[in-house]
Formats: structure tokens, C-alpha cells, sequence
């Protein structure tokens, strides 16, 4: 139309109708013997001003079956490509590409399939990716399953096929990309909400193998500068609260597998190396334990249970604290006991050694009360069959210098009388010697041996302390008591003084012998030693 107006004159191509079946329409290129064979072109009209012309190419409908649309590319020894691209945009949006399978009102909704063909050197691949652009954000790309209101929303799958023939199947990679300047991208994992049920679980595992079994790795990201990131694995709240668990693989002819929880080192000599924190959870009525048990064993050893502080080569090295907790009706009780067994296993409490200094020392004390008695401390020998086990309090041995004192002292009080300190065998209950009881300095060469001083304190407006030395009585005869002082092979021997306390009135000396009920009384001598050298008194 020259007018600029009308419309241009149309091309109608109509095949016939039938009651059976209708007229084709068929549009094909020349063929060539040798050559490049004629090509088949369809394109709709150019504009200056307005819109281009569509092209629509759509097969009939149909009350029972619609006419199928099929775009195929030649076979050859290289096949042709099929490419359907949308039109570039100078000024504005490019176009859409849109694939969408047909709705059904009584069935199932038409399926969408992309697939690379089948090759005998390599399978082709199959590409879906997102427009890169050089201003603004790159194009995306979703996997969207189909939603329904009357049942289950549809299922998204990704994965590799398996591998019929030896060789390994392939690899699925899912990662953002890096960036500059800015986070990357993240990558989010997660089953939807759920309103009425359970919601659906998340599954990480690695196939078995007969070799070997793959690895679960996963790792927050390392910074060259700034901190690390963070890994947090948490349990889900809820009226109950989820649990966490984590368990190594069984050891069918082998050792199991081991679980290591281990912090960063701090490399810059300055900073505080990762904390391991294992916190229980609190209550109202009653908090969460923390259990730590090595493992059972059918026949050997059990697992041992170790905790060790840090060690350090230019400072002092980590304390280790083990706390029952505090409250304000009773404080948490702590219990230290060996196992139990055809042999029972030994408790050690050692101090560390000093090499340059002293060493560490050993304290045992029982808690302080502000409305109540004082806590004990129980040193106590296990009962036995064969005999009972000792109690032994020894002070250290030195090669230099003193060696260690062993005090037992009383508590004191400012509103009451002092502890006592008893020292006593237990009585024996079966025909037998009760226990007998030794307190003796030990000897010395080239010095003094020890004293042993037995007195009791002064006092201050009353009377002092007796000191009572008797024997027990006896059915068949009464025990002795023996004072001597000592010998020398060479100087004077021992005295031996006895003297009652001055006062207002000098106190007595009383020296009886005893009674003889069927038989003659003791007798009192008083004698003195012989000179063996024929010349002194």
C-alpha cells in the first residue's frame, strides 16, 4: 500500500477441508546432489515506526486430540542446531522466551523436557543460565515446582545419573558466585513451614561404598583479614526441643571412628586461643547434665576419659576447674571415685613438680557454713575381705634442706570451745590385738633426733587441761606403763624428771602401787644404776 495507511496485501496459503482428514500444507526446500540444499525462510515484516509482524506457527485444536508442534534440525554426519531466540531491545527490554506445556481441565498438565542428546564419544550437555549484563544485576535463574490447592505441590530434582559402566558418576555443584567489593551470594538450604504436620526433614548423606565410604565436609569461610565465619549447628525449639546428634561410623573390622572437637590456634603470640564451651541446658525444675563417659569394651580395656589443661613454654600453663554448682537450698555434691571391679581402680591427686621453683600443692577443704555446721573432710582405708586398707598422711622427702612437717590442728572458735584431736585404733571385735599406736620421732645422725613434746594449753580464768597416760584394764592381766629415758654408748644417759606445777599451793606427787585383791600388793622401787667402770660413784 502506497498510501502509507492501508494495509499491505496478504498471502493466505489454505489447504482443503475433509470429513476425514484435511489438506497438509507442506513447504519444503530444493534438494542438492552435492552442495548445500535449499533453505526455508519465514519472517514477518520489518517497521520504521511501529511494531515488527509475529510469526505464529501453531498446530489446530481439537475436540479429542490436539495437532502436535514439532521443531526439528536435520540428521547428518554433523546434526544442525535448532536456536530460538528472542530479539534484541536498543532501547528498551529485550524479548521473551517462553516454553510452557498446555493446561488439562481433566488431566495431567503437559510435561516440559530439556535434554542433551545421547553421543558415542560424550553425552551433550543440557545449559540453563541467566543474561550477564554490564550494568545492573545478572539475570536469574529459578527451579520452581508446580503448586496445588487439592494436593501434594510438585517435587524438584537435581542429580546426576548413575554410572553403569566402571567410572566415576558425575558431580552436582551448587555455589555462588565470587564478587568484588561486595558478599557473595548466599546459598540458602531449607524446607518450607508447615501448618498442622511435620516439616520436611533435610537429608546430607554419602552413599555407601566397598571401599570406602565418601566424607561430609562442611566448612564456614576463611578471611585473610577480618574474622572467620562462623559454623552454628542448633536443634530446633519447640514444646520438647530437638536433639543433637553426633555419632562417628561403627568399626566392623576395625578401629571406630573418632570425634574431634578442636579450636583454631591464635597465630599472632598475642591473642587467646578458641575456647571449647559445653553448656547444658537450664530449667525450672531441673538442668540439663553434661555427661562424658569413654567407651565399653566386651573384653580389654575401656575407653579412658582424659581432661588436660594447656601446656605453655613461656608462661604458666591452664588450670583445670571441675565445680559442682551453687544454690541457695543445697550446693551440688562432687563425686571422684574409681571404678569398681575384680581389682578396684586407684584414685591419684598429685600436684605437678617445679624444677626451677616449688611445687604445686594439694588442698583439701571443706566448705565454710554462716548458719550451720562446718563441712568434714573423711580420710578412710577401704574395708576388705583379706584386711582393711591404710591410711597413710606422710610429709615429702628431700635430698636438701627440711623434710616436710605433718601438722593435725583443731579448729578454733571465738564463741565456743575448740575441736578436739583424737588419735585411736579400733577396738577389735573378734578374738585379736586391738591396732597399737606409735608416735615417735625418727632418728638423726650427727644432730639431735626429734622431740616429742605432749602438753596441754595454758588457760585463762580456769583450770588447764589434764594429761591422763593409762593403761586398759585386762581380764588376765593389766598392761604396763613404761617411762625411760634414753641411753648412750658414749656422754650421760637420759634424766628423768617428774615434778608436780607450783601455785598458790604446790601440787603433790603421787606414786601408788597397786592393790592385790587375791594376792600381794605391787611394790615401789626406787633404785639406782650401777657404775661399771670400778672408778666413778
Amino acid at each position: 500500500s502506497a498510501d502509507g495507511v492501508s494495509v499491505g496485501g496478504r498471502v493466505i496459503i489454505d489447504a482443503g477441508s475433509s470429513g476425514t482428514e484435511g489438506g497438509a500444507v507442506v513447504v519444503s526446500g530444493g534438494d542438492a546432489g552435492a552442495g548445500v540444499g535449499g533453505a526455508v525462510e519465514i519472517s514477518s515484516g520489518t517497521s520504521d515506526g511501529g511494531a515488527s509482524g509475529d510469526v505464529r506457527v501453531g498446530a489446530g485444536s481439537s475436540t479429542v486430540q490436539g495437532g502436535g508442534l514439532n521443531l526439528s534440525s536435520g540428521s547428518a554426519a554433523v546434526g544442525g542446531s535448532v536456536e530460538i531466540n528472542s530479539g534484541a531491545g536498543s532501547a528498551g527490554a529485550a524479548g521473551d522466551v517462553n516454553i510452557a506445556a498446555g493446561e488439562s481441565l481433566a488431566g495431567l498438565g503437559g510435561s516440559v523436557k530439556m535434554q542433551g542428546g545421547g553421543g558415542a564419544s560424550g553425552g551433550g550437555n543440557a545449559v540453563i543460565k541467566g543474561g550477564e549484563t554490564g550494568a545492573g544485576d545478572g539475570g536469574s535463574v529459578s527451579l520452581v515446582s508446580g503448586g496445588s490447592t487439592a494436593g501434594n505441590s510438585g517435587s524438584v530434582s537435581i542429580l546426576s545419573k548413575a554410572s553403569s559402566a566402571p567410572g566415576m558418576s558425575g558431580a552436582i555443584e551448587i555455589s555462588s558466585g565470587g564478587a568484588t567489593g561486595s558478599e557473595s551470594g548466599s546459598l540458602n538450604l531449607m524446607t518450607g513451614s508447615s501448618s498442622g504436620a511435620l516439616t520436611g526433614n533435610i537429608n546430607i548423606a554419602v552413599g555407601n561404598g566397598d571401599v570406602g565410604g565418601g566424607s561430609v565436609v562442611v566448612a564456614a569461610g576463611e578471611a585473610s583479614a577480618g574474622s572467620g565465619g562462623d559454623l552454628s549447628v542448633s536443634s530446633g525449639s519447640g514444646m520438647a526441643g530437638g536433639e543433637v546428634l553426633i555419632t562417628s561410623g561403627e568399626g566392623i573390622a576395625g578401629s571406630a571412628g573418632d570425634i574431634v572437637a578442636a579450636v583454631g590456634d591464635s597465630a599472632d603470640g598475642v591473642s587467646v586461643g578458641g575456647r571449647v564451651i559445653i553448656d547444658a541446658g537450664s530449667s525450672g525444675t531441673e538442668g540439663g547434665a553434661v555427661v562424658v563417659s569413654g567407651g565399653d569394651a566386651g573384653a580389654g580395656v575401656g575407653g579412658a576419659v582424659e581432661i588436660s589443661s594447656g601446656t605453655s613454654d613461656g608462661g604458666a600453663s591452664g588450670d583445670v576447674r571441675v565445680g559442682a554448682g551453687s544454690s541457695t537450698v543445697q550446693g551440688g555434691g562432687l563425686n571422684l571415685s574409681s571404678g569398681s571391679a575384680a581389682v578396684g581402680g586407684s584414685v591419684e591427686i598429685n600436684s605437678g613438680a617445679g624444677s626451677a621453683g616449688a611445687a604445686g600443692d594439694v588442698n583439701i577443704a571443706a566448705g565454710e557454713s554462716l548458719a550451720g555446721l562446718g563441712g568434714s573432710v573423711k580420710m578412710q582405708g577401704g574395708g576388705g575381705a583379706s584386711g582393711g586398707g591404710n591410711a597413710v598422711i606422710k610429709g615429702g622427702e628431700t635430698g636438701a634442706g627440711d623434710g616436710g612437717s605433718v601438722s593435725l590442728v583443731s579448729g578454733g572458735s571465738t564463741a565456743g570451745n575448740s575441736g578436739s584431736v583424737s588419735i585411736l585404733s579400733k577396738a577389735s571385735s573378734a578374738p585379736g590385738m586391738s591396732g597399737a599406736i606409735e608416735i615417735s620421732s625418727g632418728g638423726a645422725t650427727g644432730s639431735e633426733s626429734g622431740s616429742l613434746n605432749l602438753m596441754t594449753g595454758s588457760s585463762s580464768g580456769a583450770l588447764t587441761g589434764n594429761i591422763n597416760i593409762a593403761v586398759g584394764n585386762g581380764d588376765v592381766g593389766g598392761g604396763s606403763v613404761v617411762v625411760a629415758a634414753g641411753e648412750a654408748s658414749a656422754g650421760s644417759g637420759g634424766d628423768l624428771s617428774v615434778s608436780s606445777g607450783s601455785g598458790m599451793a604446790g601440787g603433790e606427787v603421787l606414786i601408788t602401787s597397786g592393790e592385790g585383791i587375791a594376792g600381794s600388793a605391787g611394790d615401789i622401787v626406787a633404785a639406782v644404776g650401777d657404775s661399771a667402770d670400778g672408778v666413778s660413784v
